[in-house]
């Protein structure tokens, strides 16, 4: 792993369980390095990928005020809750789709086969452990 995050300002996680790669900190599962030959070459191809945290605090900061705001209209009762519970999956899921759709703008032609191994694989994965896992493609 030092191998491929030298010369860059990241920190690395890993675990012996999990399938996933995510960015700010690298987290990369211990599963997925043994388990997926091409492990390397995702990491590579998603730190190409330019990372805007001032757009991404804006949008997560900006979503948890629209909450706040939605919270204070709404009057006491299981409507105010229910709309919340709503509201915050809704936005969630909004913001994965657009965050995944940022990244695959900003991914290179080399990286288009690998990334789509990589999803099929943590479907495959998902699958045989029967977990309820969401893949935002």
């Amino acid at each position: 792993m030092r191998d491929v995050l030298k010369n860059r300002e990241l920190d690395c996680l890993t675990d012996n369980v999990s399938y996933g790669v995510y960015r700010n900190t690298l987290v990369v599962g211990g599963k997925f390095v043994k388990e997926f030959p091409r492990w390397k070459e995702v990491v590579e191809c998603l730190l190409k990928v330019p990372y805007n945290e001032t757009r991404q605090k804006t949008l997560v900061y900006g979503l948890s005020l629209l909450m706040v705001t939605v919270g204070f209209v709404l009057s006491p009762g299981l409507l105010a809750v229910a709309m919340l519970y709503a509201l915050a999956f809704v936005l969630t899921m909004g913001t994965a789709v657009y965050i995944v759709g940022i990244t695959k703008k900003s991914i290179g032609e080399e990286c288009v086969k690998v990334m789509k191994e990589y999803t099929e694989f943590y479907r495959r994965k998902a699958k045989e452990r029967k977990d309820r896992t969401m893949v935002v493609n």
